[in-house]
């Protein structure tokens, strides 16, 4: 499910490999990945891109799949998403 308009936080795949390469103070570019009328990622536009300065990381448990690596990320109200899209860390 995409994320809506007005989310102040994000859960994502922590590639870090446990370094928590995500600090509060950061900023994180999110880009459109896949079209939320379509489904497909040919259909994302690029111009839907929006920058958070995160306030708080931590890191999250996937209860299906406890190998895989979360980190949940936070921003504040004014960074809110501006729209409803498919998002990917930039």
């Amino acid at each position: 499910m995409p994320p809506c308009q007005g989310t102040t936080a994000a859960t994502l795949v922590d590639t870090s490999g446990g370094a928590g390469s995500l600090v509060p103070g950061d900023l994180l570019l999110l880009t459109e990945t896949a079209s939320p009328e379509t489904g497909h990622p040919a259909d994302a536009r690029a111009e839907r891109r929006h920058v958070v300065r995160i306030t708080r990381v931590l890191p999250a448990k996937d209860v299906l799949c406890p190998a895989l690596a979360l980190v949940t990320v936070e921003w504040a109200e004014e960074d809110a998403l501006p729209l409803i899209s498919s998002f990917n860390r930039g």
